[in-house]
């Protein structure tokens, strides 16, 4: 399984954004989860996507995904 999503980004701090759904991709089947108000949505995934799952670099490869191109630059910030 591999948090994917507005919830991969708040995991490694490029949002503060609290999702209301929690996205995870998994190879298995695509499901959902209502936990009270939270929805946990499981999303099946290809292996090429999958490949990174479970690692810091799998976390931050979907938190970018999330943020999309037109909001990544080369200016560092400190």
């Amino acid at each position: 399984m591999q948090p994917a999503g507005a919830y991969a980004a708040n995991l490694v701090g490029l949002s503060e954004q609290v999702p209301g759904r929690i996205v995870f991709l998994t190879n298995g089947p695509s499901k959902k989860v209502k936990i009270g108000k939270l929805e946990i949505i499981f999303r099946t995934a290809r292996e090429k996507t999958m490949h990174a799952a479970g690692t810091k670099v799998g976390l931050v490869i979907q938190s970018l995904k999330n943020l999309g191109k037109d909001h990544i630059d080369d200016i560092a910030s400190a």
